[in-house]
């Protein structure tokens, strides 16, 4: 009975077979590699995001947070402590405060604001988490509505004081209610940057689970290759040339009947 046609695998030569072997190896290891780097770099642009938006987003909120408590106090020092010849330096002091406390705003709105980075607005979109970004756009408005009521009333504030009007005690109860909601806006977008930041380190803990899941198989695979090319390696090449040593060690002994299948 004739035998079955050796295959592919069969019908390379020694060092063509080990070739291939390798070669299997080598581009598997180089695509598990390309793909580490790939999966590293979203771990590491997502660490940047973070560094560059949620940290610096809660900075700027807390810095002006403190600044409307420091206008407060400071309109509190000028209508109880400071003398007329006085007042006018004071508000001119919280005037700068004011002015300080828009530009941070603009500043979160122009770089730290989720709609301004698609791609942190996309993995909202991603976890079902877009009302955080409407809830910092509504904080956002209030705050600077108070700001700019503030900024209206210590005017009025500086015009009642200077022409020594009777309404004074209203408008100081105006200022203080303006500006309770205002700290209580400030907190709310502070609130809202660490709930973005808590989305935020969910997705880095997707991003590395997926990277150790995707080492894990591909050194499963790997593994698999290797036990694979052993077997075919020793089916195709070990086995032959023990069988090739037998025959030649038989041959030797002047055993002339001995044949190589």
């Amino acid at each position: 009975m004739s035998s079955a046609p050796p295959g592919f695998i069969g019908r390379l030569s020694i060092g063509k077979k080990l070739a291939v072997a390798f070669g299997l190896i080598l581009l598997l290891l180089i695509g598990s590699f390309s793909a580490t780097l790939v999966y590293l770099s979203r771990v590491n642009s997502y660490v940047d995001r973070h560094q560059r938006i949620t940290i610096p987003g809660v900075v700027t909120a807390s810095e002006m947070l403190r600044n409307v408590g420091e206008i407060e106090t400071r309109m509190h020092h000028v209508r109880e402590h400071l003398s007329e010849t006085e007042r006018t330096s004071g508000f001119d002091a919280i005037a700068a405060i004011e002015r300080q406390t828009l530009a941070a705003l603009d500043t979160y709105q122009a770089t730290h604001a989720a709609r301004t980075h698609p791609i942190l607005y996309g993995m909202l979109e991603q976890h079902g988490r877009t009302d955080l970004a409407v809830e910092e756009d509504q904080a956002i408005v209030a705050i600077a509505d108070g700001l700019t009521s503030l900024r209206a009333q210590r005017e009025d504030l500086a015009t009642t004081f200077a022409k020594k009007l009777s309404a004074a005690s209203t408008a100081e109860s105006t200022y203080e209610q303006t500006a309770a909601r205002t700290q209580d806006a400030l907190a709310a977008l502070i609130d809202v940057h660490r709930k973005i930041d808590v989305e935020m380190k969910i997705e880095g803990d997707r991003l590395v689970d997926q990277a150790r899941t995707m080492v894990v198989g591909i050194l499963g695979v790997l593994g698999l290759l290797i036990v694979t090319v052993y077997a075919i390696m020793k089916r195709q090449v070990a086995n032959p040339l023990r069988r090739l040593a037998a025959t030649a060690d038989r041959v030797a002994h002047h055993d002339l009947a001995a044949q190589f299948e």
